[in-house]
């Protein structure tokens, strides 16, 4: 497989890729477009004995004011429709999609499950991690089989739910940090809804509607009413556990 000229950039100021908009400096930055591009810029930090850090949505994240490493910035995109049952799609996705968007799309289409999930800081990549759930809903229960770049065997390869060691705010992923980078994760989504409304006063907000499309205008707005948008108001985004 032939490699992609990746750039590298030097003396990189992290601050707009973190909702706490902390000023961070990285040694060595490269955006990641494409699982080439992350496999090059991993071959670039082995020659140049440099640490890697994976940078996502920036979200949960509290960085140095200097990063001597190689910061690998995730923006794999793509949302592909691979299967279409009677019942239900599968949908493969770039880690570096925006999750809220994502969920946004889903419901627009008709694939259904995610809606309580609506506004959570973050990319797709990442959503397997944290295995981030809202609202009696986590993201495991969606996740057909997650795409990643094993540093350890040097290999790509698809990790299925099963596997995936999903618990509350946990899975293999995250115990593992080193080993895996996500690069797409496909879900399993419904074409008739199941809708989740016995968590908290979420059944009462979305009162006599119940239909994806509300429960989901719902969710962002209790979500709305707690957490400021980090653009005008720098926070972490979500705290867990």
């Amino acid at each position: 497989m032939s490699l992609p000229v990746i750039q590298i950039q030097h003396d990189v100021q992290l601050q707009p890729f973190n909702t706490l908009n902390l000023h961070s400096i990285a040694s060595h930055y490269v955006k990641i477009d494409s699982i080439q591009s992350l496999i090059a810029a991993l071959n670039y930090a082995e020659q140049q004995q440099l640490n890697v850090l994976i940078l996502s949505g920036g979200s949960n994240l509290l960085l140095p004011e200097h990063i001597q490493a190689l910061v690998l910035h995730i923006n794999i995109q793509g949302i592909e429709l691979i299967e279409d049952h009677f019942d239900h799609v599968k949908v493969k996705v770039g880690g570096g999609q925006i999750w809220h968007d994502f969920v946004l799309l889903s419901t627009s289409k008709g694939w259904y499950g995610l809606q309580n999930l609506a506004l959570i800081p973050g990319l797709v990549g990442a959503s397997p991690v944290q295995n981030i759930g809202a609202y009696g809903v986590e993201v495991g229960e969606f996740i057909e089989s997650v795409q990643v770049y094993d540093r350890f065997e040097k290999i790509t390869q698809d990790i299925f739910a099963e596997d995936c060691q999903f618990a509350y705010r946990d899975s293999i992923f995250k115990r593992d940090p080193n080993r895996y980078i996500i690069t797409h994760v496909t879900f399993r989504l419904l074409k008739q809804p199941q809708l989740k409304l016995n968590y908290g006063d979420l059944k009462a907000a979305v009162g006599s509607d119940v239909s994806p499309e509300n429960l989901q205008k719902q969710v962002i707005q209790i979500r709305q009413s707690k957490l400021p948008n980090p653009k005008q108001y720098p926070n972490v985004g979500s705290f867990f556990k």
